[in-house]
C-alpha cells in the first residue's frame, strides 16, 4: 500500500463512521396544551407566509402533543424585524 493512501482514506472512513452512528436521541418533549409562535419575517400573501401557514398543520400533527401553531409576519427592515423579534425570544 502507498503511504500517502492511508492519509487519503481516513477523512472518508471518518465522515463513515459518524454518519453510521446516526443522530443523538433527543430528550422527551411534550407541547401539549402549548402554542408555537412561528415568526415570519415578511408580509403577509409571500412565499413564506404561504409555505408556513400551509405546513403549520402538518407541522402540528406530527409535534408530540399536537400544539397549536400560529404563524406570526413580522415586515419591515428587509426582514430585519422578524429576524430580531424571533432572536429576542
Amino acid at each position: 500500500m502507498q503511504p500517502g493512501l492511508l492519509w487519503q482514506r481516513v477523512p472518508a472512513l471518518t465522515l463513515a463512521f459518524a454518519f453510521a452512528a446516526g443522530p443523538a436521541p433527543a430528550g422527551a418533549v411534550d407541547f401539549s396544551g402549548k402554542t408555537i409562535e412561528w415568526v415570519i419575517p415578511f408580509g403577509v400573501a409571500g412565499g413564506s407566509d404561504v409555505w408556513a401557514r400551509f405546513n403549520g398543520p402538518i407541522l402540528s400533527k406530527y409535534l408530540p402533543g399536537k400544539p397549536v401553531i400560529v404563524v406570526k409576519n413580522v415586515p419591515g427592515g428587509g426582514s430585519i424585524t422578524g429576524t430580531n423579534q424571533f432572536a429576542a425570544t
